[in-house]
């Protein structure tokens, strides 16, 4: 049996932990009507058989039933798109007791989950707190992109303890900050993201009228490229599966 492989943050006094093993089987099958199923599936969906998942996680707070391999149709203001999920990461929330350098960053206990979707073209379906995106411009950036045009912006933002209006300029746009913060995947499987298990980021969510951006900065040598998203906001009961 492979040797369980610990996922925390490199930097967080962490309550619980995640027990992976290093080599996840991707050929599993429901021992009930023999559909597939991924390795955190708790029931199956074509039989509604109960299932012991081979890694057991906490269930994302939102689209806990969108699987690898799923299709999804997600409405929009201009019409429908269908989707199939490739990939599947779960996502968990950091946090800190309070503001400093030295104050650790600590797991909240809720995972969310990001989804890489192919189509008509490629997207990035993502939850983040009670927020749903679509992402389809994907543009890889690095740390001197992020501490010119982002950081100093982030960084009012979280003085204000993320209350006031932090406002700035980009590509010509007018964005406002919605939200930032920390968070680091858990658990990744399928095809098509751009993250990989433990990657750890600092994150800045925007907005500029319909358009909405996300910026993941992640920490040196944790397995993803800085990147900037720029995509849509959608409602959970759009997301059809």
């Amino acid at each position: 049996m492979a040797k369980p492989v610990t996922v925390q943050p490199r930097t967080a006094e962490n309550p619980f932990q995640f027990k992976i093993p290093e080599n996840i089987p991707t050929d599993l099958k429901c021992p009930s009507c023999g559909a597939n199923i991924g390795p955190t599936t708790r029931k199956c969906e074509y039989c509604g058989s109960i299932l012991q998942p081979v890694i057991d996680l906490p269930e994302p707070v939102h689209l806990a039933r969108l699987q690898v391999g799923s299709g999804v149709r997600i409405r929009l203001p201009n019409g429908e798109r269908d989707f199939r999920v490739q990939g599947r990461a779960l996502i968990g929330e950091l946090w800190q007791a309070s503001r400093g350098p030295n104050v650790p960053w600590t797991f909240t206990g809720n995972l969310f989950a990001g989804f890489a979707l192919s189509g008509v073209a490629q997207a990035y379906l993502l939850n983040w707190q009670n927020r749903f995106y679509l992402f389809e411009a994907r543009q890889s950036i690095d740390d001197q992109h992020i501490q010119r045009y982002f950081l100093p912006y982030a960084r009012a933002f979280g003085q204000g303890n993320q209350m006031n209006r932090v406002e700035f300029d980009y590509e010509g746009r007018r964005w406002q900050i919605v939200d930032i913060g920390r968070s680091q995947v858990i658990f990744t499987e399928g095809e098509g993201l751009h993250v990989q298990r433990g990657a750890e980021a600092r994150f800045i969510y925007a907005q500029s009228r319909e358009t909405h951006l996300l910026v993941e900065d992640f920490r040196s040598g944790g397995g993803a490229q800085d990147t900037l998203w720029k995509g849509i906001q959608v409602q959970e009961q759009n997301i059809l599966y």
